[in-house]
């Protein structure tokens, strides 16, 4: 094999014998690729990309329409293009809405005199309550009039300052949330789609009591959830339900009155309602082994009191054992109404977070110690044997 040099006027290795100019050039060094330091790109920016390639589309549809429409109109058209560059609004919708203007403009002979074909009155006015009323906006109806006296008159340019109201807000609240957090605007049709597709969901998987919670589907839109992700999340939710204690579900359905469809609907809008679900959850496994070592039924205050104060399972199986021992003890009896302790003074006492509650129960011990040492007689209590009497103390015969 010939041997092999590198030739400069050529940028190669060749062979010596075809070499234009043998020299001791040495090769250059390869120089490393640099590192992508881009910053993740936004929703908006990502989908502002995913348009580029049809904005070409979505300007020849707007300007298809002009000419025919008011200055108003015409600025709707304009907010769309700038929505679809801006990645605002998907491609998909702004084409669907172009159309929609295209088919509805005006009539270009205006010969007899009347009105164009979108302005407002007659059967145009009435299309526009019927679109008003098919997405729950009765109420703006009245607003037409106020509207066209205003001198816009025409059909496009009235369902442009309807989405200007309160109202219209109010009903796509949603909107206002994606747009924020770098989403696309839903057109109406979508957006109702959307909340049918939602309550279908959660209806097929016995959640009837959420599927017209309006702050549950808020969210879900605003969240940009699918379909497909909205029944992931509720399966994942009964996966859990079903492998949770059962002692601590009883004590959910308890101090909660939540059924495992209610457990598996946290899972609907986890980032809201994980918070809420936990603390619940830990205040219940703490009332479960209440029930259990102590045979006491706690409230929720009372179990939510012990899982903010990061009482264990583990500490509060031993101290309701405990008090389950000296369930006499935390009773009233007769002349003891000075130191009744309620339920939550009993568990301050007992898990030592309560003094005062502690000075109380230590008052009644002394009081029975002093009683008993005098001469003087309890009825036995539940558990001892005949002729046992309870003190605090201890047992004494």
């Amino acid at each position: 094999m010939s041997d092999i040099t590198y030739d400069p006027t050529q940028q190669m290795d060749v062979p010596v014998s075809q070499a234009r100019s043998v020299t001791n050039v040495t090769r250059p060094a390869k120089t490393e690729e640099p590192v992508n330091t881009k910053p993740t790109k936004t929703p908006a920016q990502m989908l502002a990309e995913a348009n580029a390639a049809r904005l070409g589309t979505i300007r020849s549809a707007a300007e298809r329409t002009g000419g025919y429409y008011t200055a108003a109109e015409q600025d709707y058209i304009d907010s769309l293009v700038a929505g679809a560059e801006s990645g605002t609004y998907s491609a998909e919708d702004v084409l669907s809405e172009l159309d929609r203007l295209y088919s509805n403009r005006p009539s270009s002979d205006n010969s007899s005199g009347g009105n164009d074909s979108t302005s407002v009155s007659g059967d145009s006015k009435s299309l526009i309550q019927s679109w008003l009323a098919k997405y729950g906006l009765g109420s703006l109806a009245g607003n037409i009039d106020e509207i066209m006296a205003r001198g816009i008159e025409s059909e496009s340019a009235v369902l442009f300052e309807l989405r200007q109201t309160e109202a219209y807000k109010k009903r796509f609240a949603a909107n206002a949330k994606r747009v924020a957090a770098g989403l696309a605007e839903l057109t109406p049709a979508t957006y109702v789609e959307m909340e049918n597709l939602y309550r279908q969901i959660m209806k097929s998987n016995g959640m009837d009591r959420y599927f017209n919670r309006p702050d549950i589907i808020e969210s879900l839109l605003s969240g940009d959830v699918s379909g497909q992700e909205l029944q992931s999340r509720i399966n994942e939710g009964y996966r859990r339900v079903q492998e949770a204690d059962v002692a601590t579900k009883t004590q959910m359905r308890e101090l909660y009155g939540v059924e495992d469809a209610d457990l598996a609907a946290y899972f609907l809008n986890p980032t809201e309602t994980m918070p809420a679900l936990t603390r619940r959850a830990e205040a219940a496994k703490l009332a479960a082994r209440a029930k259990e070592q102590g045979g006491m039924q706690l409230t929720a205050a009372g179990a939510e009191e012990l899982a903010a104060r990061g009482i264990s399972e583990a500490a509060a199986f031993e101290t309701f054992g405990t008090m389950a021992q000296k369930r006499g003890i935390y009773e009233t009896m007769t002349g003891e109404e000075s130191t009744a302790l309620s339920q939550q003074e009993q568990l301050g006492a007992a898990f030592g977070y309560d003094p005062e509650a502690q000075k109380k129960l230590a008052e009644r011990v002394a009081l029975r110690r002093a009683q008993f040492q005098g001469g003087g007689r309890f009825a036995s209590t539940t558990g001892a044997t005949a002729g046992t009497i309870e003190t605090g103390a201890g047992m004494a015969r």
